[in-house]
């Protein structure tokens, strides 16, 4: 490899580490639906949804803006959990009045 050669790959690695310093996918139980969350290079939380292998909600940011506080950039995960929920709940009518709703959470600090 040249030398030209070998500036062009770092540079294309160095882009390549710029444009997600964190990312982490999340899917539901039966691994049909994928929501993908990363941090981009300026710390701003992005997201996309994909069902079946298909981009169903192209990336999109996230963001939460209050009086005090602009949580919309220069962020940073310091962890990240996931674990398995389960619900069970009784509707008061219906065809089926127990049901039960089981889902992937994953919470990030």
């Amino acid at each position: 490899m040249n030398y030209a050669q070998k500036k062009t790959f770092v540079f294309v690695l160095a882009l390549l580490a710029s444009v997600r310093i964190f990312a982490s996918t999340v899917s539901s139980p039966d691994g049909k639906i994928v929501v993908t969350f990363y941090l981009d290079n300026a710390g701003k939380p992005v997201y996309s949804v994909s069902y079946n292998n298909e981009t169903v909600v192209e990336k999109s940011a996230l963001g939460l803006e209050t009086n005090n506080e602009k949580f919309i950039g220069n962020l940073r995960i310091i962890s990240e959990s996931q674990k398995r929920i389960t619900d069970k709940y009784t509707l008061h009518s219906g065809k089926q009045t127990k049901l039960k709703a089981v889902c992937n959470q994953k919470e990030f600090v």
